[in-house]
């Protein structure tokens, strides 16, 4: 446990040692822990080590301004050492100096702050606590205990980073000594703290900023905001762009400080893969430096965004063209310190245009390669909220003209939505960041064996609630598998997993990975056999064999207790909600599989929220199943009572309706009878009126038949002496008719013998038609004979090969030209014929 104060009190003895006694005393009524070398120096110890180890772990360091003070070299360490852990100062001014030599050895830092005062008026011959008050020290000491309270979570945080950066660094920068979940988001939250209008009470240091970032790049599975490509002449620029950065927590990758021993320039490209952006300091060592060169094209072929850095004037042409078109931020004339912040700027504000984009076309990209350098392996494919974030991303990317997506990330993204229905996790791996490299290397391993794994770093997005996404990824795991060592078995958050995943009864699966005592294994793990990846004695391989059969032992059953744990948990979290329960063949195999656990005490067990949803789900269908025969018989009885219903009122019908039948047919048979005599006295009446009409026609008629009688007897009369007359003339006539017959019989002669001629005439043209009908089919027999002749002989041609399609072509034309001229032939011949 780490003794924090909030207050180291700096002093000379000489003046100051009564007036410092006071003040400590005054703060620890208040309730302030303070440091004070009166208390807190043990006997025969290097004082100066306790001494630093104090200003380190104090909030604030406060420093008692006198002659001595100034003067002493202790304090002077003292100062310095609170400078360069940017801790708070607060100066008080208790003796005031009189020669101007003194002040001028005061300390830059202490003569620019503001001071409080507290003075007292020093005389040789008097002891310090009879030295004069010259301030109020009460309403002094309320300004100093109101300087003490102001920003006071801002400067606690800052101690705390503090002494666990520098404990990061003695232990030669260890991820086991890096933060991890909450403390580290709270960090890189106090880091990125602004105190707009005002000064902040402390910054951070250099060694808090680096730790902090990679605390952040660790618990991103080595991703970074930028890879920095340089050449080796360049580090110092290098360095302090990376430590400007990395005050904003902005990580970066750096090959000679990222690439661990053994690695090869592979991994440099997984760095570049993984940074969400490409910075390449142009000089002319970067410029002609093949490693840089390589750095730049690969960046350039995973469409990255690059920002180039102009570290040393150069002409044009020797820029790499990759670079040479591309805007970049000039560090060349960096004057004053001012200049180098303002460029530093500029490239933040490149670096945050558009962040979430390339962070995304980074994460998919990382993804999407060791997808595809792992035989495109389905246990690597996105699942969830992380395929659903990738497909709206994707979107958004096609319309990107700069850094488009890749090929692969169209595919991948693809075959993971085509996936998506089939997933199901079957390993959560439980560890603590101490192990994060082991962790991941054991997560890569499992997928590499078509496991899907629930790890926190690929599972949980930065912005989720990461303790419910934590017992959501246990809840849909198969197995929860912890990694053992001192670290996880004291962390709260994997005993919190532990717990968690007791309570659902999920398969427990422990690996050794480091050396702890048994009775401090969480009480869910005491009873569990583990595997043994002990760094120091084990065989990676054939331990991950072990526990590959492990994993893949009943792992149907263990399958099915994931899927009945998630109905379960649906139903519990609608309320238990009938509308959620198993039903039909579902319900079926929930109880198969409940008899199976329970006859042959399968681990794991069946959870007691697995059992009620199993069995009220069952009552709900007896229940139902009671219903719907109720309903049956109640429908069976309505049905009977209708039908008896039915018979009596059929019955009724069929009275009713032979009355109203006989009733009808009386009815008919009267209209009948009316009709026909209606028809029949129209009949008569019709009838009666023809023969008046008739009667008054033959009257008319005779009427006409006198008038016209007595007209003709009077033209008779009148007739009789024209025929006197005319028997005359027709004696005349009959002599003059005697000479006309004779030449009439003469011209009926002419007309027989035309008649005789006409016939033969005709008889020839009938026999010419028919012998020109017969030249004509016989030229159209040829003719059909030649075409099949023809047709026969292409065929031949073309059987044994010697025609080609040209000659076959022109053949085919001839042949055609040949009959149209016949055809033509012959119209014209029909024509004549016609005339003729």
């Amino acid at each position: 446990m780490i003794d924090y104060k909030d207050v180291f009190i700096s002093y000379g003895r000489a003046e100051s040692k009564t007036f410092a006694t006071k003040v400590h005393d005054q703060l620890v009524e208040k309730g302030y822990s303070v440091w004070f070398d009166q208390n807190d120096i043990p006997l025969a110890v290097d004082f100066q080590s306790q001494i630093d180890d104090g200003i380190t772990k104090a909030h604030t360091f406060v420093f008692i301004i006198s002659p001595h003070a100034i003067k002493s070299p202790y304090c002077l360490k003292e100062i310095e050492l609170a400078v360069k852990f940017n801790k708070r100062i607060i100066p008080i001014l208790h003796v005031e100096p009189i020669e101007q030599e003194i002040w001028d050895k005061l300390h830059p830092t202490i003569a620019k702050l503001n001071w409080i005062y507290m003075r007292e008026k020093w005389e040789a011959h008097l002891a310090q606590a009879d030295y004069a008050e010259m301030d109020n020290f009460d309403f002094a000491f309320q300004n100093l205990v109101e300087i003490l309270e102001k920003h006071k979570d801002y400067v606690y945080l800052h101690t705390k980073t503090l002494v666990k950066a520098l404990k990061w660094e003695r232990n030669q920068r260890q991820s086991k000594y890096l933060l991890v979940g909450e403390e580290r988001l709270f960090a890189e939250k106090w880091l990125l703290q602004e105190f707009p209008a005002q000064q902040a009470p402390c910054v951070p240091t250099d060694s808090q900023c680096h730790y902090i970032c990679e605390a952040k790049k660790n618990a991103e599975n080595m991703m970074t905001d930028a890879f920095i490509s340089c050449a080796i002449e360049d580090k110092e620029i290098r360095a302090e762009v990376t430590t400007a950065l990395a005050r904003h927590a902005i990580t970066t990758w750096i090959s000679e400080q990222d690439l661990k021993s053994g690695q090869d320039q592979s991994a440099t490209y997984r760095g570049i893969e993984k940074a969400d952006n490409f910075i390449f300091f142009i000089s002319k060592e970067s410029s002609v430096s093949i490693s840089c060169l390589k750095e730049l094209k690969h960046a350039s072929n995973l469409n990255k965004r690059i920002i180039p850095l102009m570290i040393e004037g150069l002409e044009e042409y020797e820029i790499p063209k990759r670079v040479r078109n591309t805007k970049y931020i000039d560090f060349t004339d960096n004057v004053i310190a001012a200049n180098f912040d303002e460029d530093i700027d500029d490239l933040l504000n490149e670096l945050n245009k558009e962040a979430d984009y390339y962070h995304k076309h980074k994460s998919v990209m990382v993804q999407s390669l060791k997808w595809e350098r792992q035989n495109r392996n389905d246990s690597i494919l996105l699942r969830g909220y992380n395929l659903q974030h990738a497909q709206d991303w994707l979107r958004v990317a096609k319309r990107h003209s700069n850094h488009p997506p890749l090929p692969i990330h169209e595919e991948f993204i693809e075959q993971s939505y085509a996936n998506s229905a089939h997933v199901n996790t079957e390993v959560f791996i439980s560890y603590s960041r101490t192990d994060g490299d082991f962790a991941r290397k054991l997560n890569d391993e499992l997928q590499i064996h078509g496991k899907n794994t629930w790890f926190d770093q690929e599972s949980i997005s930065p912005s989720a609630d990461f303790k419910s996404e934590l017992f959501k990824g246990i809840e849909d795991a198969d197995n929860f598998l912890f990694i053992i060592s001192p670290d996880a078995i004291y962390s709260d958050y994997c005993k919190e997993e532990v717990r968690y995943a007791a309570s659902l009864n999920k398969r427990m699966i422990s690996i050794l990975y480091r050396d702890v005592d048994s009775h401090d294994l969480p009480s869910d793990l005491v009873h569990i056999q583990w595997i043994d990846f002990n760094i120091n004695v084990a065989d990676f391989h054939t331990s991950f064999g072990q526990l590959i059969r492990s994993l893949d032992l009943d792992r149907e059953y263990v399958r099915s207790h994931t899927r009945w744990l998630q109905s379960a948990t649906s139903w519990e979290k609608h309320e238990k909600s009938d509308d959620y329960l198993l039903r039909g063949g579902e319900f079926a195999k929930a109880v198969t599989w409940l008899q199976e656990s329970q006859k042959e005490n399968k681990e794991p067990m069946a959870t007691g929220l697995q059992l009620e949803f199993i069995q009220k789900s069952g009552k709900v269908i007896e229940v139902s199943k009671e219903k719907e025969r109720l309903q049956e018989e109640k429908l069976l009885t309505l049905e009977q009572e209708r039908t008896k219903s039915a018979e009596i009122q059929v019955k009724k019908q069929k009275r009713t309706l032979w009355i109203i039948s006989s009733l009808l047919l009386i009815n008919i048979l009267i209209a009948v009878a009316a009709v026909v005599f209606y028809f029949e006295a129209k009949d008569a009446k019709e009838i009666a009126e023809e023969k008046t009409l008739i009667a008054t026609h033959k009257e008319d008629e005779a009427n006409k038949a006198k008038a016209e009688l007595e007209k003709i007897l009077t033209e008779m009369e009148d007739s009789k002496q024209e025929v006197e007359r005319e028997r005359d003339l027709a004696k005349s006539a009959l002599v003059r008719a005697g000479l006309a017959s004779e030449a009439q019989m003469e011209a009926e002669k002419s007309r027989h013998k035309a008649r005789e001629a006409e016939k033969q005439s005709q008889d020839k043209l009938t026999d010419l038609k028919i012998k020109e009908r017969e030249h004509i089919n016989t030229l159209e027999n040829e003719l059909h004979k030649t075409n099949a002749e023809l047709a026969r002989l292409v065929q031949d041609l073309r059987k044994v090969g010697v025609i080609r399609p040209a000659v076959k072509k022109r053949l085919d034309e001839v042949i055609n030209q040949q009959f149209s001229k016949l055809n033509d032939r012959l119209e014209k011949k029909r024509v004549q014929i016609e005339k003729e």
